[in-house]
Parts: C-alpha cells; sequence; structure tokens
C-alpha cells in the first residue's frame, strides 16, 4: 500500500513538470510571435566576445588616452592646415651652426654709453684714468654689438638638495666699424664714454655718372701784338738793378742759364759794332743809331736782377726767358746783335 502510495506521488509530479515544460514552450512562441525577432551576432561581435588565445598585434592596440583625460570624453579634434600655415616665414639672417649673423643693419644711428671703474692696482692716477677710459671704450663697443648682431643666451638649469640652481651665460660676436666718440667725463673714481655708429652709406642703384674727360689746365701767358713778321729786336731794361756797360754782356734766366752772349763773333765787328748798345732814358732810344739797330717792332723785357763781377750779366724771370727763346726763333734778332740795354 506504502510502494503504490509513492509511485503514484512521483507519476504525478513527473506529469506536472511535462505539462508546465509545455506551458512554457507556449509562451516563448506567443512572445517571439509578438516582438521581433533579434539579429544575430556579427562574426567582428563573434570574435571580440569570444576569448582567443593568441595575442593581438601591436597595431591591433588600441590608442592610449592622454593623461588627466576624464572617462568618455572625446579626443581632441585634429586641427586641419589653413592657409596661414601654408605661409613660409621670413628670415632676415643666415644661421651659421648656433649663431645668428644678421644680414641688414639698421638705418639709424644708434648710441652706446660705456662705464668703467679705475683699477685699484694702477701705479698712478693717470695710469688708472688711461686704463678706465680704455675700459668704457670697450664697453660701450660691447653694446654696439649686442644692439647690431643680438645675444646668444644659454640657460642650464638643475635641481639638488638645495633646490632649482639655474646658470645663465650671455655671448655676442660682431664687428663694429665706423664708431665715434661723441661724449666722455670723468667722474673721479670711474670713466664714461658714449660711442656713435652710423649705417653705412648704401650703394645707388642708379647707373654711374660718366667720367668727365680731363682737359688741359690753361696756361696764362702775356699776351703778344699781332705781328706778322715778328719782334725786331729786344730792349733789356735793368734800371734801379746796378747794371753796367761792358764789352760783352750776358743774359740768363732765373735758374741761371746762359740765355745770350756766349757768341763767336768777328772782333773787328764786335769793336766797331758792339755786341749790343746801351741807353740811361726813355728818350735816348729815339736815337737813329738805337732806332736802326732796333728796328720797328722791338720786344721790352723788365730785367729782375744782375750778377757777376763786373755786374754785366742781366736775369730774367723764367716766363720772359721762355717769350725772348720762343721770338727769337722766329725772326732770329739776337743773332743780329739787335739787343739794348737800359741802365
Amino acid at each position: 500500500m506504502r510502494h503504490n502510495t509513492a509511485l503514484n506521488w512521483a507519476r504525478g509530479l513527473i506529469l506536472c513538470g511535462v505539462i508546465g515544460l509545455g506551458l512554457c514552450h507556449e509562451g516563448a512562441a506567443n512572445r517571439s510571435s509578438a516582438k521581433p525577432k533579434p539579429k544575430p551576432p556579427s562574426v567582428a561581435a563573434a570574435k571580440v566576445s569570444a576569448p582567443s588565445n593568441r595575442k593581438p598585434s601591436p597595431a591591433a592596440k588600441p590608442a592610449p588616452k592622454p593623461q588627466g583625460a576624464k572617462p568618455g570624453a572625446r579626443p581632441p579634434a585634429t586641427a586641419t592646415p589653413s592657409s596661414a600655415a601654408s605661409l613660409k616665414p621670413v628670415s632676415y639672417g643666415v644661421s651659421h651652426g648656433d649663431w645668428l649673423t644678421l644680414n641688414l643693419l639698421p638705418s639709424e644711428a644708434i648710441e652706446a654709453v660705456g662705464v668703467a671703474p679705475y683699477p685699484a692696482n694702477a701705479a698712478s692716477r693717470a695710469q688708472a684714468r688711461v686704463q678706465a677710459r680704455r675700459a668704457a671704450i670697450l664697453d660701450a663697443q660691447r653694446q654696439l654689438v649686442e644692439q647690431l648682431y643680438g645675444v646668444h643666451i644659454v640657460l642650464n638649469s638643475r635641481l639638488n638638495e638645495r633646490g632649482l640652481q639655474e646658470d645663465v651665460y650671455a655671448s655676442a660676436q660682431g664687428m663694429v666699424q665706423g664708431a665715434q666718440v661723441v661724449s666722455e667725463r670723468d667722474w673721479g673714481d670711474s670713466y664714461e664714454v658714449t660711442l656713435r655708429w652710423n649705417p653705412p652709406a648704401q650703394p645707388s642703384s642708379a647707373p654711374p655718372a660718366p667720367t668727365p674727360e680731363l682737359l688741359e689746365p690753361p696756361r696764362f701767358v702775356k699776351p703778344l701784338p699781332t705781328q706778322p713778321q715778328g719782334y725786331t729786336g729786344v730792349i733789356i731794361d735793368a734800371r734801379g738793378l746796378g747794371l753796367q756797360p761792358s764789352m760783352s754782356p750776358r743774359i740768363r734766366d732765373a735758374y741761371g742759364n746762359i740765355l745770350w752772349g756766349n757768341l763767336e763773333i768777328d772782333p773787328q765787328t764786335v769793336i766797331e759794332y758792339g755786341l749790343a748798345s746801351w741807353a740811361r732814358t726813355q728818350a735816348d732810344l729815339n736815337h737813329s743809331a738805337l732806332r736802326s739797330r732796333l728796328g720797328e717792332n722791338p720786344l721790352r723785357i723788365k730785367a729782375i736782377g744782375v750778377q757777376g763781377i763786373a755786374r754785366n750779366e742781366v736775369i730774367l724771370s723764367q716766363s720772359d726767358a721762355e717769350q725772348l727763346l720762343l721770338e727769337n726763333a722766329r725772326s732770329g734778332f739776337l743773332e743780329r746783335l739787335a739787343v739794348v740795354f737800359l741802365y
């Protein structure tokens, strides 16, 4: 009796389970017909969700997030190149290693003031002043170089147990040409010098002006009367110079060269006619013998001196000596002895 009761109880449990399972399947079918069926997972999703024993390649790793970024924040947008970015920067210098040498110098004058103290170990105050002045000039030149070519700054920072320490090094390099001292002052214990640098003159783009032709300098000579036949004789005016009449007078130039007097003439001619004639006054020149000797157009020359033991040698200026020789070459009056001395 007890065995049958237990068997019936077990059968009832199995029957209830079968009935409940059928009801469950029927409700699931009803729900699936009312709602759209979900899509099957894609292959990529399956690969991501499915565990894999292979290690991902480096290219498959996601980009690391920037430090300090909040979770879920969008990545910063990448700046697009603009038209301003395509412009090339204009450089005013040429880089030589780590140094920048300027090609364009200022167009205006600049000044720098240099100051230097008197050295304590100078032998005297005068020597200390000279050394301080020289140091002040160098200080002003250094400032001009810094203004013209710039300063090269090097900064070194280091952190130690004492804290942050920084070392700054400054250097300048260049050439200053044409700087002039415009003012200087002695302060007693120091010296001050002000230098001014003027920019060099820019070459002109205009073509160079043509070189003018070289002209001979004008020669100033005494105007001579126009005579087709030339001068017929010469009158040497030596009045007031101490000239003495002689049988063998001579004419010299300012350098002592003999212009006339060394003549080879027959002695009888010299005795009768003489090498020259002599006159005391202007009226004596109107004598018939002198007029016939000089001719109608005599040349008049003023002597500048007399020399010789016998005081019978007259001296002419260099211009008068040249004129005498020039006119004698045309008409030959010296060889004809057409000479008269006023004494």
